[in-house]
């Protein structure tokens, strides 16, 4: 390890590569202006990591004799993110510490060997390592550079026709796949699986929607699917005393963590990455603080599971409320004042503050409405099946993410749509729905871990085809700003 720190240090202050790695993080726009290999350097950047992380593996296995693909590693990304935060490396870029980063692990690892031997739980433990983060950078925050703004193309002739397909693609998408499901499996238009589809997705549908009002000012929420688990507890909890008990008690828990993000990123300035990362560390241990580390059996003796569990009209409640989240939200966008003001922020927040937009207010209520989405997903997902779980919404926030961009929302902000989100959490539920209808006629088996496996490369290709879209409405911008 120390042979690798000092090759790490010398490597990074006296070769041209290690020059390379702090322009790019300093200013990449400059950085290309200047000849330096941009792509290149991430590729090679992000080999080391892997790396790095393989040998970590190899001395694991080294010292416990043993491997466990269900425990080695987890919430070791947390402890990395924390080590370097408190070893004075920049997590903007453009700034680090090798050295730093050796002492920030140190500390980090001895901090939470303190708090074992003193009796702290791995939740409080959880809390601790989240107010860390939030500290070191709220410390070390720095200015970022501004996003071009966007520019407004016209389409003419066959090309207007393309770009309304391009911005409608998750919803061409989605009535291919209902129409492939259909032609294929025998049941796939049926009312069971119709109901369980519309049911079980329609939490990922509140906090997709949530997300993409986040993703839409330039930020991202990392800690939806904790929130989430946090919810369900406290609504579990609150459960017998009756329907509206519960359901404040998880919109208010949802609004707290949703306030505490809002709060670190549009008043203390901190990213958005690390603030919901710190959230979701606070959720997550506030969760399975509240259960004791368990699930919380909700009560039946009352109208409490009747949210997740009930239908009305013959469809299920989670589906009617998601559906007037999304017409409430679809109006915020589309008509109100605040959703132009998200848009602006997301599109340029320098000239949005030069207009005299409230974007700190904008941002903050964005983060708060986010929280409260995910709050009301954790109850119905309480509701739904009869228990608080901690340990639940594992995920979700990739879920939703994937959701938003296959909707056409773009990841650097300024441009989105609450219906094409609905669409993309609608396409992504119905991909592992027809995973599983082939795993019945035989075709295939896949087990959850391939599942995973499936999700996350899903993830992966929608990224990919997001960012390819906001390339192509730069260079189409470009153009015609040149014409």
């Amino acid at each position: 390890m120390a042979a690798l720190v000092v090759a790490a240090g010398w490597m990074l202050r006296r070769t041209l590569f290690g020059r390379y790695i702090l322009a790019v993080g300093g200013n990449e726009a400059a950085a290309r202006l200047g000849g330096v290999p941009v792509d290149r350097v991430k590729r090679r950047v992000y080999a080391i990591s892997g790396i790095c992380a393989g040998v970590a593996g190899l001395i694991v296995v080294a010292i416990n004799s043993s491997s466990d693909a269900n425990l080695v590693g987890l919430g070791m990304e947390l402890d990395v993110i924390a080590a370097v935060a408190v070893g004075g490396t920049l997590l903007t870029g453009g700034q680090a510490n090798v050295a730093g980063t050796l002492i920030g692990a140190l500390i980090i690892q001895l901090l939470r060997y303190t708090l074992l031997a003193n009796g702290v739980s791995d939740a409080a433990a959880l809390l601790v390592k989240g107010a860390i983060i939030a500290a070191a950078v709220w410390l070390q925050r720095r200015g970022q550079d501004a996003a071009p703004p966007p520019t407004i193309v016209a389409e003419r002739g066959g090309r207007a026709v393309l770009a309304v397909l391009d911005r409608n693609r998750a919803v061409v998408a989605l009535a291919l796949l209902i129409l492939f499901g259909a032609l294929r499996y025998d049941h796939f238009l049926g009312p069971y699986n119709v109901v369980s589809v519309l049911r079980y997705n329609s939490m990922f549908a509140l906090t997709g929607l949530g997300m993409c009002f986040v993703i839409i000012t330039g930020g991202i929420d990392l800690s939806v699917g904790a929130v989430a688990a946090l919810a369900s507890v406290v609504s579990a909890i609150l459960s017998p005393y009756g329907l509206v008990p519960g359901l404040v008690g998880g919109l208010g828990a949802g609004f707290v963590v949703g306030a505490f993000n809002g709060a670190l990123v549009a008043r203390l300035k901190i990213l958005p990455f690390i603030a919901t990362l710190s959230g979701m560390l606070v959720a997550s241990g506030s969760a399975l603080l509240a259960a004791h580390n368990q699930t919380v059996g909700v009560s039946y003796e009352n109208a409490f599971t009747a949210i997740g569990q009930g239908d009305l009209l013959g469809l299920p409640i989670p589906m009617w409320i998601a559906g007037c989240a999304y017409a409430l939200g679809s109006l915020l966008l589309n008509y109100l004042p605040f959703g132009r003001y998200a848009l602006a922020i997301g599109g340029e927040p320098d000239a949005a503050r030069l207009m005299g937009l409230p974007v700190g207010r904008v941002v903050f209520f964005t983060y708060v409405q986010s929280g409260l989405l995910a709050g009301l997903a954790g109850v119905i997902l309480a509701a739904q099946f009869g228990a608080g779980q901690p340990t639940e919404g594992v995920g979700w926030e990739l879920f939703s993410i994937a959701a938003v961009v296959v909707g056409g929302t773009l990841l650097s902000g300024g441009r989105g749509s609450v219906g094409a989100t609905l669409a993309g959490v609608l396409l992504l539920g119905l991909v592992f729905n027809i995973l599983n209808f082939e795993n019945g006629i035989g075709w295939i088996s896949l087990s959850a871990y391939w599942q995973s496996v499936i999700r996350g490369a899903f993830l992966f290709i929608v990224v990919v085809a997001g960012s390819g879209g906001g390339r192509r409405l730069k260079r189409r911008a470009e153009s015609g700003t040149k014409a």
